[in-house]
């Protein structure tokens, strides 16, 4: 389970007793820059922003796999018959503390954004981000 939480930057601290309820009423959802403490239904939970690098060789291999999957030409029908497609090519640079897409700024790794980006490639899917851009996919370079 703690796996699984620091996968996506989230630590379990644990359930809360009833006795701490009591204790610490004034306790509130609190933020800063380092981590957020959430506390809800007896459940307290911490997010931390720190600098999380994924995990290259997954990616890279992830990357290869639905690079794979974008070069199979798709068909096209037209009124004349139908032709094939070339899927489009898109630069990802990976960088020791962040990435740039073709002509996007630089974005780092304890972004958000890159940390979904980066979960979507592990996971095996599109990043969801490039959906609307590239809704059939796009081959990475």
């Amino acid at each position: 389970m703690e796996q699984f939480f620091s996968d996506y930057g989230l630590v379990w601290i644990g359930d809360v007793d009833s006795n701490e309820n009591s204790e610490s009423e004034s306790e509130e959802n609190t933020c800063n820059k380092e981590s957020c403490n959430i506390k809800a239904e007896g459940i307290r939970m911490t997010h931390t922003t720190r600098s999380i690098s994924p995990n290259f060789q997954k990616v890279f291999s992830s990357i290869d796999e639905l690079n794979i999957m974008a070069t199979e030409p798709q068909i096209i029908h037209t009124r004349s018959g139908a032709t094939f497609k070339q899927c489009e090519l898109l630069n990802l640079n990976l960088y020791a503390d962040g990435i740039q897409l073709e002509n996007e700024p630089f974005r780092e790794y304890s972004s958000l954004s890159v940390q979904e980006f980066f979960h979507d490639i592990e996971d095996g899917y599109y990043p969801t981000e490039l959906k609307g851009s590239y809704p059939n996919g796009v081959v990475f370079k």
